[in-house]
């Protein structure tokens, strides 16, 4: 009798320190999982933690923020929520580099200029690519511009040595995909 007490004493209090020390724990309806929160930390749409900061929590709003971003990235409604056209975006194959960096030192690939103060624009091919030689590289370059140029209002002239406006050069970078 004396052990049947201990017992269910002992099993009242296991209860209620279970009750006190946990939480429920439930997840939204388009809470983005793990491997999604990843996704936007490799590739810049959300901060890295510090390996300091061992209790980092990401807000509904940082996470918005960052699947708003993404979305236009991309070329989606901005939303900020996790619909199926941007859950799409995360089973997608694509190279490891950052489309947004934090750091001031980068160089952006897509930032959008306010153009040139000129009409005639230079641009000078450097290399070809592994499996595209100069030349044919030239020649594309060349039948582009020249799709390009009337609509813009604008001339180029391919230069051999010196500078030049565009530069188009192929070189090797670890892209983080293999």
């Amino acid at each position: 009798m004396c052990t049947c007490k201990y017992l269910i004493g002992l099993l009242v209090f296991t209860i209620g320190c279970c009750y006190v020390t946990c939480r429920t724990i439930y997840v939204e309806l388009n809470t983005p999982t793990y491997e999604e929160i990843a996704f936007l930390k490799k590739y810049g749409y959300l901060p890295e933690e510090s390996g300091e900061d061992l209790d980092f929590v990401y807000t509904p709003q940082s996470i918005s923020e960052a699947l708003k971003k993404m979305q236009a990235f991309a070329g989606l409604p901005a939303t900020g929520s996790l619909d199926s056209e941007t859950k799409q975006l995360f089973k997608k194959k694509r190279c490891g580099i950052k489309d947004i960096e934090n750091t001031s030192s980068r160089i952006r690939r897509y930032v959008i200029q306010q153009g040139w103060n000129k009409k005639h624009i230079t641009y000078k091919v450097i290399n070809g690519s592994a499996t595209l030689p100069k030349d044919r590289v030239e020649k594309q370059v060349e039948a582009g511009l020249a799709i390009w140029a009337p609509h813009g209002g604008l001339q180029f002239s391919k230069v051999e040595d010196g500078p030049a406006d565009i530069r188009f050069s192929f070189g090797r970078q670890d892209h983080g995909d293999g």
